[in-house]
């Protein structure tokens, strides 16, 4: 069993790790 911590740790790493790749590849479309 996961608990909720540990979820909530999962999901904020997963949405870290979308935000920088978005922002790169962002950053590497705009210039």
């Amino acid at each position: 069993m996961i608990t909720r911590k540990e979820m909530t740790r999962m999901l904020l790493k997963e949405g870290l790790l979308s935000c920088l790749k978005n922002h790169s590849f962002e950053s590497i479309t705009v210039t």
